[in-house]
């Protein structure tokens, strides 16, 4: 708990009221995060901006080819 000193006595902050002040800063934060995110994702649609060529193949394991053995263990 959070204390403020008030003359000669301490002011303690419930648990309920410090929670409220740490989601009203996040739901702040995240809500202009989001609108960020939007602004991004409608200007990028907009232009019709084209995925990297690199972004659109799948992901191919090297050793995942039937022609390669893979040594396992020592020989």
């Amino acid at each position: 708990m959070m204390s403020l000193w008030t003359g000669r006595t301490f002011a303690f902050s419930t648990s309920a009221a410090l929670a409220q002040k740490t989601f009203t800063k996040f739901t702040q934060r995240y809500a202009a995060n989001i609108q960020e995110f939007q602004k991004k994702v409608g200007t990028a649609a907009a232009e019709g901006e084209q995925l990297k060529k690199s972004t659109l193949k799948a992901y191919v394991h090297p050793y995942n080819d039937p022609n390669k053995r893979v040594i396992s263990g020592v020989a």
